[in-house]
């Protein structure tokens, strides 16, 4: 590896940079910090003077993108669950408020929460900070991409998994593309604590924009996808089960037709009008593609009640 500096062949990258934080010269820190960064892959015994090199120029304001530079290439080649990658992710965690511009800020705390331990507190608290600064995210595909990473990360059903989510859905009916406004709703569906008004209006989400997709399996998925989240009884699984009734008889494959409209009986409530509608449509199917293409293979068990019956003449 390159140990030294341009104009200093004589002394290593550390001496440099020890003479450098004598002299409070953070100009020269900070070429240390991105010569020791260059070499991290091959010389991770490099991450514990980067790390506190780092803490050390994130002394002063400005060089504070500096340290966090440093802080994530610690933290991603780190080990695993190591002391020095949480030492970077508290690096992260301290500074990222400091970032003036709100995506950077984000990005910074997307990157505290990726490399914290799973449940720690310092995960919880790069998480708190996502939350803190995503309204002011301009971009509402940006916005949402943040919330949906506060929820991944939040602990399960903890308030600040539930304020991602809220989060999500304030935003996601701003999204222009049909695509990513039913992803926001489903990422936000995934997360919500079940049964609750939230993961309910995740649902009125998808049932108020699953007529929007041009693809018919697509918009089937999405209904299917609401009534298996939609209060069992409600009148949204009802909604969610009469969209895929309604778009049934699309699907070119007379075999995943019949499978669509016995799906909807399943779901539809007993004996109601859409049960009704469901099952003419799955017995109008079955008959014509008895007609259309004759008696469907036996089965195993088809096959040993045949036997058993013909053994018995």
């Amino acid at each position: 590896m390159p140990n030294t500096m341009p104009g200093h062949q004589d002394r290593t990258i550390l001496d440099i940079a020890e003479q450098a934080m004598k002299d409070a010269d953070y100009n020269t820190l900070s070429q240390c910090m991105d010569g020791l960064r260059q070499n991290l892959r091959a010389n991770p015994y490099l991450l514990e003077p980067l790390i506190a090199l780092a803490d050390h120029v994130s002394k002063q304001q400005e060089f504070i993108p500096h340290a966090l530079a440093a802080y994530r290439d610690a933290a991603r080649y780190a080990a695993s669950g190591s002391d020095l990658e949480q030492q970077a992710v508290a690096g992260f965690v301290r500074h990222a408020d400091a970032i003036p511009d709100v995506v950077e800020c984000i990005n910074a705390y997307i990157n505290a929460a990726r490399y914290a331990a799973s449940g720690s507190d310092l995960e919880q608290q790069a998480v708190a900070g996502i939350l803190r600064h995503a309204d002011a995210i301009p971009n509402v595909e940006e916005r949402i991409n943040a919330y949906s990473n506060a929820a991944r990360y939040a602990a399960s059903g903890s308030d600040l998994e539930q304020q991602a989510v809220a989060g999500i859905l304030r935003h996601a009916d701003d999204i222009s593309d049909t695509s990513l406004r039913l992803g926001a709703y489903r990422c936000a569906a995934a997360f919500a604590a079940p049964c609750s008004d939230l993961e309910q209006q995740a649902v009125v989400g998808f049932v108020r924009n699953a007529d929007d997709i041009p693809d018919t399996s697509r918009r089937l998925e999405a209904y299917r996808y609401a009534a298996s989240y939609a209060a069992s009884g409600s009148d949204l699984e009802q909604q969610a089960v009469a969209g895929f009734v309604r778009h049934a008889d699309a699907i070119t494959n007379v075999e995943e037709r019949i499978h669509a409209y016995r799906y909807a009986v399943y779901e539809a409530g007993r004996d109601s009008a859409l049960w009704q509608t469901a099952t003419a449509g799955m017995e109008r199917r079955a008959t014509a593609a008895t007609t259309k293409s004759g008696p469907t293979m036996p089965t195993r068990k088809n096959v040993r009640r045949f036997m058993n019956k013909v053994c018995r003449l």
